[in-house]
Parts: structure tokens; sequence; C-alpha cells
């Protein structure tokens, strides 16, 4: 009841139609680790430890392009009384994904490739509203570390929930 075995796997194929759409191209990640979870008094404590493999094929007709990487992802949060904290963490190295998220990819904002371990970390709080019964609201802000570099962000989201009355012709 507090141990989970969390698993996923993603795969982004491109190419191989019947007209030219360029080289036939291939991404896959794969994550698994543990999560585990605990009630203290108001507050609940997350943490989890996730072991990740990728691999980059840009085009099948050139081998010497692909990449095989591996990353190691954690994460940690309190929540309680409609606030929650968190920080998380990501090393990774030759770590390749298509659709990933920048921060954690061993990509250059100019499409390079990273050389070497890519380090990654945040640490933030939100904050739950909820205004009205179908309404929730959370606010949040982080502080975001990508290898030397710092910078903030922060978050508004707003959830509503419609009812739509469906009603059958006689």
């Amino acid at each position: 009841r507090w141990l989970t075995i969390p698993a996923q796997f993603h795969v982004v194929h491109e190419g191989g139609q019947q007209f030219a759409s360029g080289p036939v191209a291939d991404s896959y990640a794969a994550a698994a680790g543990a999560a585990v979870h605990r009630r203290i008094g108001h507050w609940t404590g997350r943490a989890e430890l996730l072991g990740l493999r990728s691999r980059y094929v840009p085009d099948r007709e050139r081998a010497d392009r692909s990449r095989s990487g591996a990353g190691v992802f954690g994460r940690g949060s309190m929540e309680g009384d409609a606030w929650r904290a968190h920080i998380l963490f990501w090393r990774g190295r030759d770590f390749v994904k298509v659709e990933g998220d920048p921060n954690y990819l061993s990509i250059r904002r100019n499409g390079s490739l990273y050389g070497g371990i890519r380090d990654y970390a945040e640490a933030g709080v939100a904050r739950l509203f909820r205004p009205a019964p179908e309404v929730r609201l959370e606010v949040s802000a982080r502080m975001h570390r990508v290898e030397r570099h710092y910078e903030y962000s922060y978050r508004v989201v707003a959830v509503t929930a419609t009812r739509w009355l469906l009603k059958g012709r006689p």
C-alpha cells in the first residue's frame, strides 16, 4: 500500500509512408523504478526514483547518427492543507528523446548534441484554491537549475467541471 513500481515506455516513429517524407526515424525511451508515500499527520510525503534508457535513431540509413542514453530521475514532495512543495533532480548522459522536455535532454538549443552529463534540478511550491464547488485554481512558483544557469517560472492553472445534460428524443 505504500510502495508502487512505476514503469513507462514511449515510442515515436517517423517516416516509412508511401511518399517521401524524409528519413525513417525512431525514438524510444523507457523508465522504471520505485515510488513510496506515507501519511504524516495532515501531510502526505511522496518520493520516487526512476532509471531511464533512451535510443535515438534520427535516420535508419545512417547508424553513425544514432545514440543510446541513460538517466536518473528523482522527485520528493509534501502535500497537505491545499499546499504542495516539491524538489526534483535529473542526471542524464546522451539522453535524447523526440518530444521530450528540453531541460532533460542532451541536446542544446541550437540542435547540437550535448557532450557529457546533463543536470537539471527544480524546487517549487503550489497552493490550491477552490473558489466554487466546480472550480479548482492552482498557483505555483518554481526555481530551475539547468547546468549552471538558474531561472524561475510560475504557473496558474484553472480546472472547471462541466456537466452536460443529454436528452434523448422521444
